[in-house]
């Protein structure tokens, strides 16, 4: 067994700390003396907002989908849009307007989409009355007809080269063999 002496040495500070300042003309002015020890200052700590939630929400065209904002029991508002000036506010009279009823506010403040289209597509955030940050949702919509569509005519275009390769190396071989008759 190995033993290890370890040795530490403390240099100890006087309990006063002298505080001073050098003067123009050279002398040395004690400003203030400080008692050294622990000390601590009580300051009040500022509220800070919520965590920020921050989803992604993939939809296909003419889904319903609903996005709940997390509150505390207070009023909040809607916006669509990245920018936090040039947004566009949600109101519920704007959306049964510009919407015909497809998008609505129920009860709980959850934004609420009968039907989805692709201009649906975007930036979505929930905020607070006194202009807080409360949610943010990014809804992706897709349309699988037109995914449907571009992968068949991917597979046809794999196919028709695929097609066009056999037949090259078929020619070649034929080719290659009428040579040597």
């Amino acid at each position: 067994m190995t033993y290890f002496l370890l040795q530490f040495s403390c240099i100890v500070e006087p309990m006063l700390k002298t505080i001073t300042e050098q003067m123009e003309d050279g002398s040395i002015h004690v400003v203030e003396k400080v008692k050294r020890g622990r000390f601590s200052i009580r300051a009040d700590i500022p509220n800070l907002p919520k965590l920020v939630v921050r989803i992604t929400r993939n939809v296909n065209i003419r889904d319903q989908l609903s996005v709940f904002c997390p509150t505390a029991e207070e009023r909040v508002f809607w916006k669509k849009g990245n920018d936090r000036k040039d947004s566009l506010v949600l109101s519920s009279a704007f959306l049964h307007s510009a919407s015909a009823g497809r998008m609505y506010l129920d009860e709980s403040s959850s934004l609420v989409f009968t039907e989805v289209l692709q201009s649906d597509d975007g930036m979505y955030s929930c905020w607070s009355y006194d202009d807080i940050l409360l949610m943010s949702a990014e809804i992706i919509v897709s349309d699988p007809s037109k995914e449907l569509t571009l992968r068949l005519t991917l597979i046809g275009v794999a196919i028709t080269t695929l097609s066009i390769a056999i037949g090259y190396v078929i020619y070649n071989v034929l080719s290659l063999r009428r040579s040597h008759i």
